[in-house]
């Protein structure tokens, strides 16, 4: 049976409407959508996980990872805090007197104002996670004036 041919246990009625697919979030008039997380180099290779299961389920994003310890390798979805305004000086302070943790915690709402700076709307991740389907309703109810999620 194709889809234009109707199935016969249905009975087709004024009332019935077929369930249409959900809305992406540039159908709900959202603008650019940037996934991000902080790591460590222990942490990178599940940070990329989380990246590249990310971006398979939001096609049309962008995912940032900042780096938080090793050089910058030139990629531009990899930053150092020095890409978000941190200097070395204060970056050695904060590592010296912070946990590879609390060193994150510190770090995530520089990152956060960085990305936020360019009109996104933001999704911010532990490196662990790995994403199995979209975020349409977490987009869904975040505006201009909420535009971060902390998931």
């Amino acid at each position: 049976m194709t889809d234009s041919q109707a199935h016969p246990d249905l009975e087709q009625s004024e009332d019935f409407e077929p369930e249409w697919p959900a809305e992406t979030p540039e159908e709900l008039g959202i603008g650019t959508l940037i996934g991000c997380t902080l790591a460590h180099a222990d942490q990178f290779p599940a940070a990329q996980v989380l990246r590249d299961s990310f971006l398979r389920h939001h096609p049309g994003a962008r995912f940032v990872l900042l780096r938080l310890d090793g050089p910058a390798d030139g990629r531009p979805d990899v930053l150092v805090p020095a890409d978000i305004g941190v200097d070395e000086r204060e970056f050695a302070r904060l590592a010296m007197a912070c946990t590879a943790d609390q060193l994150r915690n510190v770090l995530r709402p520089r990152l956060l104002q960085h990305l936020l700076a360019s009109g996104a709307t933001v999704l911010c991740f532990e490196p662990s996670v790995q994403v199995f389907g979209r975020f349409d309703d977490l987009v869904a109810g975040l505006a201009p004036e909420r535009p971060v999620a902390l998931v």
